[in-house]
């Protein structure tokens, strides 16, 4: 049923017809398959949550249902996690509106939920020469691993953007990279001269096709979830904690405390505002002391 014929009726629309047409909207908008997942999964529990009260039309949902829905997610969830999840309803509640599906928007009326403010760690340099140390050998497997931690805390890219990466992605002779990064939009990341000598080692032994995927195993080619694994395991060989994401945030503090202007960093990234950064690069307390040993204002004064 399409949305002309939705919106005929004036009385109701179930919840299961907003939600097809909301997801209908997402895939037309060529959005990645991770973000379509996320609204499939976050949803799915609102729609279970709806069942459970009784609810069948989504005109009849209000600020005061959607409320409880929080308060519900509150009892068994973290935070950011319930953040997460509220996003998308917010979401499909902005779309229903926009399609003249509902009246008003009850989510106008919710305020979202705070999140943690925690500083997210990155890794220090002892805890990189153990990563290093733990892929030194000679058989492919570690050069491979020992190419995809350098690419990962060189360029910064996100996992989903290091699992799509082709064998002709890098050029070898600068280490540029084209990256399609979230929302369909294109950037250019790089390798600097470390990390692509030790790229080059892999790129060697893996040879292949332009067009052929990037990073393979004994299993064939590697997916998102594998290079996950790769770096969960190779962080426990190591004796640190390792996961995709904590690279990205220590390619970006590296790159600040190195003197790179914030807006750069940001670009490297992928990011369209600086809000993000606030979050996952607060200053660190070693951040903090280095900096005023540096610029003391009364030290500055003698």
């Amino acid at each position: 049923m399409r949305i002309q014929q939705l919106t005929t009726d004036n009385s109701a629309i179930s919840v299961d017809q907003a939600l097809t047409e909301f997801m209908l909207h997402q895939r037309t908008s060529r959005n990645s398959p991770r973000t379509l997942e996320y609204y499939e999964w976050t949803l799915a529990r609102f729609k279970a949550f709806l069942t459970a009260q009784g609810l069948q039309n989504v005109r009849t949902v209000d600020s005061g249902t959607l409320r409880l829905f929080m308060v519900s997610l509150e009892e068994t969830m973290k935070p950011n996690s319930v953040h997460a999840i509220m996003r998308a309803v917010r979401a499909l509640f902005k779309f229903l509106e926009r399609e003249e599906l509902i009246a008003r928007n009850p989510m106008a009326k919710v305020r979202m939920p705070k999140t943690d403010k925690t500083i997210l760690e990155a890794f220090t340099e002892k805890e990189i020469d153990q990563l290093l140390a733990a892929c030194d050998g000679k058989d492919a497997t570690s050069l491979r691993n020992r190419a995809l931690t350098m690419l990962l805390l060189d360029s910064g890219l996100r996992l989903a953007e290091c699992a799509s990466l082709r064998v002709g992605d890098v050029d070898l002779q600068t280490g540029t990279m084209r990256i399609m990064g979230k929302g369909r939009k294109e950037r250019v990341s790089k390798l600097g001269s470390t990390a692509l000598k030790a790229f080059l080692k892999y790129a060697r032994l893996r040879g292949g096709n332009p067009g052929e995927p990037l990073w393979v195993g004994k299993q064939g080619t590697m997916t998102a979830c594998g290079i996950a694994e790769t770096i969960e395991n190779l962080g426990k060989a190591a004796g640190v904690h390792a996961h995709p994401h904590k690279f990205r945030r220590t390619c970006a503090l590296f790159m600040l405390r190195n003197g790179a202007d914030v807006f750069s960093v940001q670009y490297l990234l992928g990011h369209s505002d600086l809000g993000v950064m606030r979050r996952y690069l607060a200053q660190t307390d070693r951040d903090v002391t280095t900096a005023h040993e540096k610029y003391s204002a009364m030290d500055s004064m003698r």
